[in-house]
């Protein structure tokens, strides 16, 4: 039997597979449409067209029950058990707005009801209401408080409105109440994948797999939460469990080529990402990494067509039809059409937002009250009395920076010393940055001590007995006070970027971190004159050489003469591997994995130009970009800033 017929059977038993687990699941409508493609696929299976007769038969039973139910329903005598049970077979036929509508009507019959803010809770999650569906799962807990179906709704209500950190909270209460539930942890594990709480959702992870060793759901998020803490070679271990416990799932290909781009093995990723889309074109996660891998262009050309239609189906969840369109902005990017790039973009950036903040706008005011608050906390007096107070060791090396500004390519070259290793994004500043004050805002050395003992603890764990760790989280540019009043002798790199270039690049990046700013051009571009803001302060505030800047721009276009200053700042010898960053052969999971994969290149800087017609929501940034193209005309500058 040749590989084709073997795909093709694959093929036609994951589509039946899928019909059969949406039959089960109760979704009859998404079951028949699945499995009429199966039988059009291969129309003498006999055992898909038993299976499509019996979705068949049980479509029809439901809507003769929906006839029924809906005259007994409207008549003056309909009570309240008669509702329910509409408004659970509109369900079942995934006609939600009318489900919806009697779930509302049931209130009226049992405001009181647990069960019935619970039903109408889950029916505002599947019309995508998220905030009203939080609150009225929050009514029935209310009521009813220990019930881990309703915590686990709330979890996706909250998820769906875009609280991620309060839908963790409502997930582990799902857990505490039923914790052998296979269903319930993996949600938790993904909640706290997308809160990069890595550690926390190791943990968990195993929890699945004592419950269940042969979970397919399990070791896939488990092979997701090891990648993000870079331990690439276990995560690649586990995903291939999962193809080898179900080699029919189109998600577990997709999977395994994510973490094989980010081990640099771009032409393995490609082929995994392909044998997914064989198994299920209609998705978005392995076109967007097939592209992103450097898929061959004739096929992704050919295929135009059909990415721009699956990213128009509406029935596709939002955050796949996202990643096509940012697959498909930078397709048009790669042929020059500029205007039907940044289009997509944009589409992408609104199906982004949605599917992490719902419709819960961008507070830019409670933005603004973060960083006055940093300036508030961090001034001239209080670094001068606390200079000292912090551990006098040299481990950490901070690279900060906006993000999208070359901060993973500095990491990159400097990890490639022999004498440094990498840590990538560490939330452990971020998470803990109000730990060191006291309720009326003074420093407690003694904390900040503790926290700097607890930090080389975690980096110790990837250290790999090196003396030096790079930690490379952007945004600890807001903690650059902390960091130094913590180690008061490590170093501190800030890395800069043309402004506009940056900006353009936070919005046609997918960016995994959750940043409400970074969906709208005119908020990233106030965040980032606010950036700019911040590092004046702590210029001001801080002692000479407390950092070194660094240009994007001048260490592309001279490799050497930018890395050299470095290593002297950092203490380290000068050594050649860090001319050769593309050899560094480390765990990207950031979204420079493929660039940091090749030789130092230039094509980054500029590449506003070709977008300019379109960038009127970065109007703002033109005297920040003069001020920095002139930063660049100046002499070089070596010595570590004020």
């Amino acid at each position: 039997m040749g590989v084709e017929n073997l795909r093709e059977i694959s093929l036609q038993r994951s589509r039946k597979d899928e019909a059969r687990r949406a039959f089960v699941s109760g979704w009859i409508a998404t079951a028949e449409s699945v499995c009429r493609e199966s039988v059009a696929g291969k129309p003498y299976d006999v055992g898909a067209r038993l299976l499509l007769l019996r979705i068949v038969a049980s479509r029809w039973l439901a809507e003769l029950a929906v006839t029924q139910l809906d005259l007994a329903a409207n008549d003056a005598g309909g009570d309240f058990k008669t509702v329910m049970r509409l408004s659970k077979t509109l369900r079942r036929l995934e006609r939600h707005g009318d489900s919806l509508r009697w779930a509302r009507i049931a209130t009226d019959y049992r405001p009181h009801d647990a069960e019935v803010h619970a039903w109408l809770g889950i029916c505002l999650c599947d019309a995508k209401e998220f905030d009203e569906a939080a609150d009225c799962l929050r009514s029935a807990l209310a009521i009813e408080s220990h019930n881990a179906s309703v915590y686990n709704w709330l979890g996706f209500a909250l998820s769906g409105a875009g609280f991620n950190d309060q839908s963790i909270s409502a997930f582990q209460d799902a857990v505490r109440i039923e914790p052998n539930s296979v269903e319930y942890l993996s949600n938790l594990v993904e909640a706290l994948v997308c809160g990069s709480a890595f550690e926390s959702a190791l943990v968990e992870a195993d929890k699945i797999l004592e419950l269940e060793p042969h979970s397919v759901v399990g070791h896939r998020l488990r092979s997701l939460v090891l990648v993000s803490l870079g331990r690439g070679e276990e995560a690649e271990a586990e995903a291939r469990k999962t193809i080898e416990l179900d080699p029919t799932s189109s998600s577990n290909y997709a999977t395994l080529g994510d973490i094989l781009l980010a081990r640099g093995k771009a032409a393995d990723a490609v082929l995994e990402c392909e044998r997914s889309l064989e198994l299920e074109p209609r998705q978005g996660s392995a076109y967007f990494t097939a592209i992103r891998a450097g898929r061959p262009r004739a096929k992704t050309l050919a295929q135009l067509d059909l990415l721009t239609h699956l990213r128009e189906d509406e029935t596709m969840p939002d955050s796949e039809r996202s990643l096509l369109a940012y697959a498909l902005g930078k397709t048009y990017e790669e042929l020059g059409r500029f205007g039907d790039s940044i289009r997509e973009y944009e589409i992408a950036n609104l199906l982004a937002y949605k599917t992490k903040f719902g419709r819960r706008p961008c507070d830019m005011d409670a933005n603004l009250q973060t960083y006055n608050s940093i300036k508030g906390r961090y001034s001239r007096d209080l670094i001068a009395e606390s200079g000292r107070v912090g551990l006098e060791v040299r481990t950490p090396i901070f690279i900060v920076g906006m993000i999208r500004s070359g901060t993973t390519l500095l990491e990159q070259i400097i990890s490639s010393h022999p004498d440094v290793a990498a840590s990538g994004e560490q939330r452990f500043w971020p998470v803990n940055r109000l730990k060191p004050f006291d309720s009326e805002g003074e420093l407690d050395g003694d904390m900040l001590r503790l926290l700097g003992n607890e930090y080389c603890a975690e980096l110790s764990k990837v250290s790999q007995g090196k003396p030096y760790v790079v930690d490379k989280m952007p945004t600890n540019f807001q903690q650059i006070g902390l960091l130094r009043l913590a180690f008061p002798n490590a170093s501190i790199i800030h890395i800069q970027r043309n402004p506009v270039d940056t900006c353009l690049s936070i919005y046609t990046t997918q960016n995994r971190v959750r940043m409400p700013w970074a969906h709208h051009l005119p908020n990233i571009s106030t965040n980032y004159l606010r950036y700019l803001d911040l590092m004046e302060h702590w210029r001001d505030v801080l002692p000479v050489n407390s950092f070194l800047e660094v240009q994007y721009e001048r260490l592309v276009g001279d490799l050497e003469g930018s890395v050299r200053p470095v290593l002297e700042f950092c203490g380290l010898d000068w050594s050649t591997a860090c001319l050769h960053p593309e050899k560094n052969d480390r765990v990207v999971s950031t979204p420079s994995v493929w660039q940091v994969r090749q030789p130092i290149y230039k094509t980054s800087v500029r590449r506003s130009e070709n977008f300019r017609p379109w960038l009127g929501g970065l109007s703002k940034l033109a005297e920040a970009n003069e001020q920095y193209v002139q930063l660049l005309d100046s002499p070089y500058q070596t010595d570590a800033t004020a």
